[in-house]
C-alpha cells in the first residue's frame, strides 16, 4: 500500500517472498531487507510473530489475572462447602452412628453425605445460573450489540466447580465411613 493511501499514517509493513510465491525465511533478500530498514530506524525491523505478541501482550496479561481471579474464586467455594458440608457432618454424628449401628455399611454414609453436598451444589448451580441469565439479560438490555448467553461455556465453568464440590464433600464423608461406632453411641 503506498504510504499516501494509508489513513492511519503510522505502521507501514514490508513484505519479503521467495521465487514461487513462498514467504522468505532467512534468505539473503530478508537479510538485506531488515538492513535497509534498520539504517532507517532501528526498532522498527520486528518480525510479525514479534508484532503479534505485543499487539496482544495487555490482552494476555487481562486473561491471566482473570484466571487466576476465577480460580481464587473456586478455591473458594470449595472450601465453603467443605465448611458447610463438615458442619453438617459434625452435627449428625449421632444419628449417623445409629445408622451405622442398624446397620449402615461405610459405602451408604459416604453416599448420603456426599448427596446432600451434591444437592447443595445443584441449588447454588441452578440459582446462580439462574440469576446470571438474568443479569446477562438487563445489561443487554442496557448496552447494544452483547451476545446471549452461551450455554456451551455456561456449562464448561460447571465442570470444574461440580468437581470442586466432589472433593469438598468427599472429605468429610470419608472422615464419617472410619466412624468408631461405640466410641461415638458411649458419648453424651
Amino acid at each position: 500500500m503506498a504510504q499516501a493511501q494509508n489513513r492511519d499514517g503510522g505502521n507501514l509493513t514490508l513484505v519479503t517472498r521467495g521465487r514461487g510465491g513462498q514467504f522468505v525465511a532467512d534468505s539473503l533478500v530478508r537479510i538485506v531487507a531488515r538492513r535497509f530498514v534498520s539504517q532507517i530506524d532501528p526498532g522498527i525491523a520486528k518480525p510479525l510473530a514479534a508484532q503479534i505478541h505485543a499487539e496482544f501482550d495487555g490482552q494476555r496479561r487481562m486473561t491471566a489475572w482473570l484466571g487466576a481471579f476465577g480460580a481464587i474464586a473456586l478455591l473458594l467455594a470449595a472450601i465453603g462447602l467443605y465448611g458447610v458440608v463438615t458442619q453438617d457432618v459434625l452435627q449428625r454424628v449421632r444419628e449417623l452412628a445409629v445408622r451405622s449401628a442398624l446397620g449402615a455399611t461405610p459405602a451408604d454414609l459416604m453416599g448420603m453425605i456426599m448427596g446432600d453436598g451434591a444437592r447443595l451444589t445443584a441449588l447454588g448451580v441452578i440459582v446462580g445460573g439462574g440469576a446470571s441469565v438474568i443479569a446477562v439479560q438487563l445489561v443487554r438490555v442496557t448496552f447494544s450489540g452483547l451476545a446471549a448467553v452461551d450455554v456451551g461455556m455456561c456449562i464448561l465453568a460447571v465442570g470444574p466447580l461440580l468437581v470442586a464440590a466432589l472433593v469438598a464433600s468427599y472429605l468429610p464423608a470419608r472422615r464419617i465411613a472410619r466412624l468408631d461406632i461405640a466410641r461415638t453411641l458411649r458419648v453424651d
